[in-house]
Order: C-alpha cells, then sequence, then structure tokens
C-alpha cells in the first residue's frame, strides 16, 4: 500500500490518496508511459508527474532508515524523486547518522519531542514544494527492478491527474 497525497490551491488543501497498484489490478490508463524500455531491459526514465518523497521516524529509528534507504537507491526510486523530505520526530544530536541520510539529498526537518505521525505528515505535506507526495514508511524495502519501480509511479501520478478510464 502506498499513500499519495496531492495539494491544491494557494491555501495548500490537502487530499489524501491511499492505493495499492498489484499485479492482479489492471487499470487502463490514457497515453503510453514514461518509463522506457530498450534492449530488453527495463530502464527507468520518470514518471509522468514530479513528486516529493516523504519519509517520518524517530530519532531511535535512523539505523532502520539507513536499510531501506539502500534498497531505495538500488531500486531506483530515490532517484526518481523530484524532492526528499525527512522529519526526524524525538530529534537529539544525531549528526553522525544524519550525514549519510543528507548525503542523498534529503532535507531534514525535526521536533526535539515527539509528536503524532499525523503532525509529522501534515508538516511533510507543508513542506513539501511539488504537488504530489508519496509517504514511505521508514522500513520499507523496495526490492523491485528500476523498470518496475517507475511503472509503479507513473501509473500512481496518472491515477491522481484523473486520466484513467476504467
Amino acid at each position: 500500500m502506498v499513500a499519495w497525497i496531492t495539494s491544491r490551491g494557494i491555501k495548500r488543501t490537502f487530499s489524501l490518496i491511499i492505493f495499492c497498484v498489484a499485479s492482479t489490478v489492471q487499470f487502463k490508463v490514457d497515453g503510453a508511459s514514461s518509463c522506457v524500455e530498450k534492449d530488453g531491459a527495463n530502464l527507468s526514465k520518470s514518471p509522468s508527474c514530479n513528486f516529493t518523497l516523504g519519509v517520518t521516524c524517530l530519532s531511535t529509528e535512523l539505523e532502520t532508515l539507513n536499510r531501506s534507504l539502500q534498497t531505495w537507491v538500488a531500486s531506483g526510486l530515490l532517484g526518481l524523486a523530484a524532492e526528499r523530505l525527512l522529519y526526524i520526530s524525538n530529534h537529539s544530536a544525531h549528526v553522525n547518522k544524519l550525514q549519510h541520510i543528507e548525503m542523498h539529498g534529503f532535507k531534514v526537518l525535526h521536533s526535539r519531542s515527539v509528536v503524532l505521525i499525523s503532525t509529522a505528515l501534515q508538516r511533510l505535506a507543508q513542506a513539501a514544494t511539488y504537488r504530489y507526495l508519496l509517504f514511505l514508511e521508514k522500513d520499507y524495502l523496495c526490492l523491485e527492478p528500476a523498470g518496475t519501480v517507475c511503472a509503479e509511479l507513473d501509473t500512481g501520478c496518472r491515477l491522481l491527474s484523473n486520466t484513467i478510464n476504467f
């Protein structure tokens, strides 16, 4: 399951869309995918929209996030995000652990106290500069090949932009 949020208007109202794209569910989406296949190998170009990747975790969960981050890089997921945001709840001076995360282009937001996940997600959404937001759990391992990741994100973008025919 993946959670997307789309923002609209000057006052930045948000709509939360949660959907699951599985191989058993077939959608007909207008137009060709912006993900390309060349010489029998899936190569990711980019999904049909720019999106912000948002992650939230507690400061004690940074090691878990680092393990997940390795799979996001290997699958090409991280490279497809136009913007990367991380919200750390109960942040203290974990500078050594943050250097690895910042190296991958994450802008780090934080609070000194523990906040509810809804508050963390709201703050990530407010900080995002793109209309589409993809939230991942800190322990989500992305094990799919790059072409599949791009195609799934492209499908999500096109579903959210209302260009789907059932």
